[in-house]
């Protein structure tokens, strides 16, 4: 009965995200437009963006994000040999051609009737304009789906280690699934889901630790977890340059 719950709570979220994604255009996540040109940046040139030309380089601020989620949101496009666009020409075209000058800084929204996109879109994004980059990120975006299926399901175990009864870790698990933080990072191109998904992993192992004593396997795999969580953290440490 309990994996029948779980399992209906997953269909449930996963089609949360999936009616975000599709309410949600193309690059109007946070941040969306430098974290997919991270991940075709990765993807095609096999190292880490320049740090030191963030204020020019396509990947902006997020240059000095660490790789790992980057790289398995570029996993798909590596198998469909996906083809890649100028990742600062289309910066340029989305600061210039495409941009919504309704929205700028700090603007008063008091008074707005619009939908605040930064982009314009038209039905079916045909406003974009480019329909191999809407198709790439609706392709990056369902890895955030599984990354946050995973969080939500390493909940679910983390959970079932506190608490006696199923009904309560359920509870528990749907109260951290559905969260407009969980739906959005599962529905957009973004770092922290990486983060979200391998903390809460690690967690789960910490808490059977706690539980169940010391078990090589157990630590084996709260060091991984905790390892692929840290590797997801904003820093600077990274190299500038290479991998």
């Amino acid at each position: 009965m309990g994996s029948l719950r779980i399992a209906l709570l997953l269909l449930l979220f996963a089609l949360a995200v999936l009616i975000a994604q599709y309410s949600t255009p193309v690059m109007e996540g946070m941040d969306e437009p430098v974290h997919y040109n991270y991940v075709e940046f990765l993807r095609a040139e096999n190292q880490l963006p320049d740090r030191t030309t963030y204020l020019t380089n396509s990947t902006r601020q997020a240059s000095g994000q660490p790789p790992l989620a980057y790289w398995l949101t570029g996993l798909p496009l590596r198998l469909l040999n996906s083809p890649f666009e100028d990742g600062q020409t289309l910066l340029t075209t989305l600061n210039h051609d495409l941009h919504n000058h309704w929205v700028v800084p700090n603007m008063d929204t008091n008074n707005r009737r619009d939908n605040l996109n930064l982009y314009y879109h038209g039905r079916d994004e045909q406003a974009f304009e480019n329909p191999l980059v809407v198709y790439k990120v609706h392709i990056m975006r369902l890895v955030s789906l599984l990354m946050a299926l995973t969080a939500v399901a390493g909940a679910y175990a983390a959970s079932r280690e506190v608490f006696p009864r199923s009904e309560w870790a359920m509870v528990s698990t749907a109260l951290f699934a559905f969260t407009p933080t969980m739906i959005e990072a599962g529905s957009t191109v973004t770092n922290d889901i990486g983060a979200i998904c391998f903390g809460t992993l690690a967690i789960w192992q910490t808490l059977r630790l706690f539980r169940r004593g010391n078990n090589p396997l157990t630590l084996v795999l709260m060091g991984i977890f905790v390892g692929l969580a840290d590797f997801q953290r904003s820093t600077d440490y990274w190299s500038f340059r290479g991998c």
